[in-house]
């Protein structure tokens, strides 16, 4: 009886140290997931914000195409206010900032237009 008690406790620290063991990992494996998780989300809001100002640019070109004394305007793509300013730099080019604001990120991107007499030419370009 002496020997089956110490087997069954023999058995019982090891399936307690092999819990501890899984429990462990398990808790260490949800770390890595959660720190993965958020670094993914940062770089998709980092994209949302680039690609939003971009766009900007984008309507920037469609509406001097359009309107040569177009000035710029505020608004809307996805979750970020993206403000698109236009200043004349002469010789026919236009010098245009889109900046991309969201709670989460932000991104702005400049760009040297050449006016035509349909869609702006992209001479430059800079992301920020």
């Amino acid at each position: 009886m002496t020997r089956l008690r110490t087997e069954a406790g023999l058995t019982l620290s090891i399936a307690l140290v092999a819990l501890v063991a899984v429990a462990a990992s398990g808790a260490a494996l949800y770390a890595t997931t959660e720190r993965t998780v958020r670094v993914n989300a940062t770089s998709r809001d980092r994209v949302a914000a680039r690609y939003a100002a971009e766009a900007g640019i984008e309507r920037a070109r469609w509406a001097l195409g359009r309107d040569a004394s177009y000035t710029g305007e505020t608004m809307r793509f996805g979750a970020h206010d993206v403000t698109v300013t236009v200043t004349p730099a002469g010789d026919g080019r236009a010098a245009v900032r889109a900046t991309a604001a969201a709670p989460t990120m932000h991104a702005s991107v400049d760009a040297t237009l050449r006016l035509t007499s349909s869609l702006p030419v992209v001479e430059t370009w800079r992301d920020e």
